[in-house]
């Protein structure tokens, strides 16, 4: 995670997003909420540890002056989850925080009577300025941490400038009861000196809601508008993730002029084919092409998989008769998988699809690519291109017995581009632990 771009993600909050791992496998013995540790650096990045070892953390999710999501797995495959955002302001337009001075005991972080700034005393007056927006204003942070064994919850500060500040970030050590922990409206404890609080009393597949309060009485993490919602191992753990792309014509009928393009190139006029006739479906078996990649994270059949379909091409007669003068089905051979990385708890790979016309002998093919990650959590991430010939749809669903999710739908702007360059459609997506 880029320091300078963490800190600008973290720095205005404005929506909540439920945090949520899952054990990727069943969690030996040894795994005990000790071997995880969890704190803030300088540039206010949150750093997870297994053991005195930094786990490698993947970004999963940046939302806009909101949070930073990120995933990683412990020695033992089980996922760890860490989510950082900003202690909210109350006022709902992102001003520039302003810290002031005041009487503060030594050694213990003060929280002023808003709660959308902390200043740490030790830290020294030269790390603050009134009314002043600086590289060196503190921004307060709140980190959690989801494992298959705990929940670990830590505060720390964020330069302004998000470029270290002369060192001003960091988790904040406190004296309890500075802040104290409220779990699911029921007072559970406060902050230690270290500045996080561990909660092990926790039951797969529950979710469980966190409040953060200040000394005097401020909510630091508000209920409501801004919670921590942490959900422990069992809530999801697919055996499969399946992803279904398909091409389709929306139109009963469609025509293209003959000659250069189509057959037979000696006649004059239009030429027609049939379309699919329908609207967006996840499980309409009308298309063109379909295209579905399996993730099996099953230890007898570990991996991904391709499965691949084309539909036969019919040439009518004229634009009424119902009668087929044409048909043939094309190749399948450029639907294709690569770049495939499988784990015990991601799959990544590449789907990348080139099929022409079979009866239009200089027609450019329908084509698309599409870069996807999925985590076994029902976390998943997907990046496209297409052309914009005819309709794309794209579809994830998991094992768990959920529905299909919408990942991409993007209607037909002209066959011509599919001979002529029109550019290409451009789409992401992401899901935080909801393919199910």
């Amino acid at each position: 995670m880029e320091v300078s771009r963490n800190a600008r993600f973290v720095a205005w909050i404005s929506a909540v997003v439920v945090s949520a791992a899952s054990a990727l496998t069943t969690l030996p013995v040894a795994f005990a909420a000790s071997n995880i540790d969890v704190a803030f650096d300088s540039n206010g990045a949150l750093v997870v540890s297994e053991n005195g070892v930094s786990l490698q953390m993947t970004v999963m999710e940046e939302s806009d002056n909101t949070l930073v999501i990120s995933t990683g797995s412990t020695s033992s495959g089980a996922l760890v989850e860490s989510v950082v955002y900003l202690v909210p302001d109350p006022d709902p337009a992102p001003t520039a925080p302003t810290m002031t001075s005041g009487d503060y005991t030594d050694g213990v972080v003060a929280f002023t009577e808003e709660p959308d700034v902390v200043t740490p005393d030790q830290y020294g007056e030269e790390f603050y300025s009134p009314a002043e927006y600086d590289s060196e204003t503190l921004i307060p942070l709140v980190g959690e941490v989801s494992t298959g064994a705990e929940v670990i919850i830590v505060s720390g500060v964020l330069p302004v400038g998000g470029d270290g500040g002369g060192g001003g970030g960091g988790t904040l050590p406190v004296e309890p009861p500075v802040v104290e922990v409220f779990k699911d409206g029921q007072h559970a404890g406060a902050l230690d000196a270290k500045g996080t609080f561990r909660d092990n009393d926790v039951v797969p597949s529950h979710s469980y809601t966190y409040e953060l309060v200040g000394e005097d009485g401020a909510v630091i993490v508000q209920a409501g508008a801004y919670q921590s919602q942490a959900v422990t191992s069992g809530a999801l753990r697919n055996d499969r993730i399946w992803f279904n792309y398909k091409t389709f014509i929306p139109n009963e009928r469609v025509s293209v002029f003959s000659g250069s393009v189509c057959r037979p190139w000696w006649t004059v006029g239009k030429i027609y084919f049939a379309g699919d006739d329908r609207s967006w479906s996840a499980t309409s078996s009308r298309y063109r092409t379909r295209a579905q990649v399996k993730a099996d994270f099953t230890s007898s059949s570990r991996g991904v998989y391709l499965n691949k379909w084309v539909s036969s091409t019919k040439r009518y007669k004229d634009a009424t008769s119902t009668k087929v003068v044409a048909s043939a089905t094309a190749s399948s051979k450029n639907i294709k998988l690569s770049n495939v990385k499988m784990g015990t708890s991601s799959a990544s790979y590449r789907l990348k699809h080139d099929v022409a016309n079979p009866l239009c002998y200089a027609a450019g093919g329908i084509w698309y690519q599409v870069d996807a990650t999925v985590w076994r959590n029902g976390t998943a991430s997907f990046y496209g291109h297409h052309l914009l010939a005819p309709n794309h749809e794209a579809y994830v669903v998991g094992s768990q017995g959920g529905s299909y999710q919408t990942v991409a739908r993007r209607a037909l702007r002209s066959f011509v581009c599919l001979n002529v360059d029109c550019g290409t459609g451009a789409w992401s997506k992401s899901f935080s632990k909801s393919v199910a």
